[in-house]
């Protein structure tokens, strides 16, 4: 759940904000520059999405929470200290991770569905994603006009990088413990190889 929740998250900070931090911090009043800025995450998600086909789903949630946190942290350090470069850098990452996090997500909860359930898991997935998209991107719109663009867009960094960094932690957990059955079973399959090697030679 907070890969999804850091992921939709970060789509709607730039699909919601960035215009405004582009004309507000970096003095950029172009629609072309903001399009692009949109283009390159929602780009580089979709291409990681295609890509995570190859890669086991719960070393896709690794990889996508790990670009969701170095994306946004990218983001953050950039709107603070007014570096364009660095934010579109952010951007690109941060969308590597939407892309690989929400893949993620997908392929690590839909095969454990029955047929019969996979209406209501699918709902439940997009509810959340939507939610995540669109709730923390009104509620900065909202804080913006008292509290100003720079401090609410740091908060909203801050919580976005928050969610995909504990999300990064279940995953690595749960894949640790995933690799001691594993080696759990390795060991207790050990003793019959070496009666079949055994075997064999005599």
């Amino acid at each position: 759940m907070p890969v999804l929740i850091g992921a939709w998250a970060l789509a709607g900070f730039y699909l919601g904000l960035s215009a405004e931090v582009l004309q507000d911090i970096f003095k950029i009043d172009s629609g072309l520059t903001d399009g692009a800025a949109v283009t390159i995450a929602t780009g580089a998600g979709a291409l990681t999405v295609y890509a995570a086909k190859r890669v086991a789903p719960r070393v896709t949630a690794i990889i996508g929470t790990a670009a969701l946190t170095l994306g946004m942290l990218g983001t953050l350090v950039a709107v603070a200290v007014h570096n364009l470069p660095l934010f579109i850098a952010g951007d690109a990452v941060g969308g590597i991770g939407v892309g690989a996090g929400f893949a993620a997500a997908m392929a690590l909860v839909i095969p454990h569905a029955r047929a019969h359930e996979r209406g209501e898991v699918f709902a439940s997935v997009y509810i959340v994603s939507y939610l995540s998209l669109g709730l923390p991107a009104l509620i900065a719109g909202l804080l913006v006009t008292p509290f100003g663009l720079l401090p609410v867009t740091i908060g909203y960094a801050i919580f976005a990088v928050a969610a995909a960094a504990a999300g990064l932690g279940t995953h690595l957990v749960r894949r640790a413990g995933d690799r001691r059955p594993e080696r759990a079973s390795s060991r207790g399959l050990e003793p019959l190889r070496e009666r079949a090697r055994d075997g064999g030679q005599r």
